[in-house]
């Protein structure tokens, strides 16, 4: 009788990067909102956006924040 091969495990790809639809799953906060958030002020804010530190979406006319990005990013920053 032969014997069954050992199921395979599937290999863990580990962390990857979230989706920006992903990211908005929880919802999302206009650009004065989410820098009430995290703390910072408008202007700092927009230069997190224009660096891409903090992924957003314009949505008629206006720049929304994913909350998750912005959980992200404190994440990192108290890590830092």
């Amino acid at each position: 009788m032969p014997r069954k091969p050992p199921a395979l495990t599937p290999i863990d790809p580990g962390p990857r990067e979230l989706t920006l639809e992903e990211m908005c799953t929880d919802g999302a906060l206009p650009i004065r909102a989410a820098a009430a958030f995290i703390g910072v002020g408008l202007s700092t804010m927009r230069q997190l956006v224009d660096a891409k530190e903090v992924p957003s979406l314009k949505v008629r006319a206006k720049v929304m924040v994913p909350k998750r990005a912005l959980v992200l990013y404190l994440a990192k920053k108290v890590a830092a």
